[in-house]
């Protein structure tokens, strides 16, 4: 796939536009702190977000130089998020190319978007007097939450990133925002607030697996459902039930595939 000439379904550029003169949408931080309400990094600020009279949220528009060199760190060429040090991949035009391959290769595996569409379609069925909410847990580009949006136009859908998404302004469907923020750092202000949650490979990116997985579950409302497809970064001995000691000088006939990845979190 040709990076500079494809286009993305969605209407993502394949590796995120960098042409400062293209408004991007306004994901600037209120302060570079941990998250809660007023502190985290939102498109608004929950605190202080503004609705449209058809209750979708006000989005502004910025160029993007400011707020990518403020989230980002530059390092070896390449720029990383600057919010959480565990989550070792960059954040850059060629790491966008690559989670949009990524998007397109899940959603062809799938035959969708989504796995069980009948309880999807059902969980976010145009219901009168209610707006079926979506949260995007490490979006990454964007690109499943913008086609979620598009594809149910009458849900509101969140996405949540550690570095601001490459997302042109006049992309953006009304009833979908990005934040940036850390979920390592609590999800509290969005507890018991969507109707399904969806997380895609981002286990790397966390600290403690099963605390993020518990703080998740509490951003459900009663009857939602959670969509999180990821691979167990720590590795069970052949038993399945203990897990593997990493080889080491004390422990020579342990895993070294396990220290492999042992490594890999410390140099992380």
């Amino acid at each position: 796939m040709d990076r500079d000439s494809t286009s993305i379904g969605s209407g993502l550029s394949a590796g995120g536009s960098s042409d400062s003169s293209v408004p991007k949408v306004d994901q600037m931080s209120l302060g570079v702190r941990s998250s809660r309400v007023g502190t985290t990094y939102y498109a608004d600020s929950m605190a202080e977000r503004g609705e449209n009279d058809d209750g979708a949220s006000r989005i502004t528009t910025a160029t993007s130089v400011g707020t990518q060199n403020t989230l980002r760190r530059e390092d070896g060429g390449r720029y990383f998020n600057a919010l959480n040090d565990t989550y070792f991949l960059p954040s850059d035009d060629d790491e966008h190319a690559r989670l949009n391959k990524q998007h397109t290769a899940i959603t062809l595996g799938l035959g969708g978007l989504y796995p069980a569409p009948e309880v999807v379609n059902s969980i976010l069925a145009n219901r009168e007097g209610d707006s079926p909410k979506v949260l995007d847990l490490g979006c990454g580009t964007g690109i499943w939450a913008l086609s979620v949006a598009r594809e149910f136009p009458h849900c509101q859908v969140v996405g949540i990133d550690l570095a601001p998404v490459p997302v042109e302004s006049d992309s953006l469907p009304e009833n979908c925002r990005f934040e940036v923020d850390d979920i390592n750092n609590g999800l509290s202000h969005f507890y018991d607030s969507f109707d399904l949650v969806h997380a895609r490979l981002i286990a790397s990116g966390l600290r403690d697996f099963r605390k993020s997985k518990a703080e998740i579950e509490k951003c459900l409302k009663p009857g939602g459902i959670m969509i999180w497809m990821d691979g167990d970064y720590d590795i069970l001995s052949r038993d399945r039930n203990v897990y593997s000691i990493p080889a080491s000088e004390y422990h020579p006939d342990g895993s070294w595939l396990t220290r492999f990845f042992y490594e890999m979190r410390r140099f992380a």
